[in-house]
């Protein structure tokens, strides 16, 4: 089954980022690329406004290639009604007070009834502890909490690639 996917600004940041000097995150950065590239269905991958803010406010110098990464993606127009729902995702404890951008992530792909969240925020977002909570806050709403994911999760595996 093809699923629509929601991606945060931390995967437009992986993907257009110089390599890393830690080789864990070089690793994720090659992962996130290996998805862009083989994976990802532009014509079924979201972003709202709080990507857009937070590739605006980031680094200048990355700012044309991330922007590039954002155009081809599908553009969910500001909502009040995701704005709400973000703050009662921080004040109901779904997440901590400083999460205020990725709350606006996983209300805007639940209000848009997006399968899965994919990001590489693993302190607000792919974080298994924070999901009983933030589906008993969707409940409220009659939404559905998307899965929230890395890239790792949409990688399929391929093991005759393996060499031992």
């Amino acid at each position: 089954m093809l699923q629509n996917v929601y991606i945060d600004t931390s995967v437009i940041r992986y993907l257009t980022a110089p390599p890393h000097r830690d080789p864990v995150i070089r690793g994720c950065q090659e992962l996130t690329r290996q998805w862009w590239e083989k994976r990802c269905d532009r014509a079924m991958t979201y972003i709202s406004d709080a990507v857009l803010d937070e590739i605006r406010a980031g680094d200048p110098t990355l700012l044309d290639a991330r922007m590039e990464i954002a155009e081809q993606l599908i553009y969910f127009p500001p909502d009040p009604e995701v704005e709400i729902f973000a703050e009662l995702l921080i004040l109901g404890g779904g997440l901590n007070a400083k999460a205020r951008i990725p709350a606006q992530h996983i209300a805007s792909a639940a209000f848009q009834e997006v399968h899965v969240l994919l990001s590489w925020n693993c302190v607000d977002i792919a974080n298994a502890q924070n999901c009983a909570v933030l589906r008993k806050l969707m409940m409220l709403k009659d939404l559905e909490l998307p899965e929230l994911v890395t890239p790792f999760a949409l990688m399929e595996n391929s093991y005759e690639d393996i060499q031992y």
